[in-house]
């Protein structure tokens, strides 16, 4: 049976705290994104800076964003509030200061359906400054241990700029 990308539905966590220099891009980097099936799942925690304003501003232009305020709990607690409100079984997790390339969900759905085994998918990260400056990426520092791969029974396969990891291991959404 041959199922279509579209299938695929990401709930896509933000968590952010007194994020009002950045958020505004990283949601932009979400909702630019070529593939169309996503929630953003954004916990505030407890921010008392013009995040709120700024992430209200997209939810009243009716993107698909469930907005949520907590108390200061740090991001253990926001991250586990967001995984609660997901209403999806692929979870993406993005970082308030971070931006999504226009392909990553397109590209994550691909290689979902493609290796319908793996649980947890990582992407390359290319990381820079507030110059714009590319300072390394992610993998260029990743180099896993031959004799720990075998130890944890874990199946690196590297597709690209896509990092899956197949094993007995996974995270998902669960009824509490």
């Amino acid at each position: 049976m041959i199922i279509k990308s579209e299938t695929v539905h990401f709930s896509i966590m933000i968590c952010c705290y007194n994020s009002e220099k950045y958020i505004e891009e990283t949601i932009e980097s979400i909702i630019n994104q070529t593939y169309p099936n996503w929630e953003i799942i954004i916990i505030n925690d407890g921010s008392n800076d013009s995040t709120e304003k700024i992430v209200l501003k997209y939810v009243s232009q009716g993107y698909n964003i469930r907005y949520y305020y907590q108390e200061n709990k740090g991001f253990a607690s926001a991250r586990n509030n967001a995984v609660h409100y997901a209403s999806h079984d692929w979870i993406a997790i993005i970082d308030h200061d971070d931006i999504c390339m226009p392909d990553r969900l397109k590209i994550q759905a691909k290689q979902i359906l493609k290796n319908p085994d793996a649980k947890l998918f990582f992407a390359n990260t290319i990381h820079f400054n507030d110059k714009n400056e590319r300072i390394t990426t992610q993998f260029e520092n990743f180099y896993p241990q031959e004799h720990l791969l075998k130890k944890r029974k874990l199946k690196i396969i590297f597709y690209r700029e896509v990092l899956l990891i197949v094993n007995p291991l996974f995270l998902t959404k669960m009824p509490l």
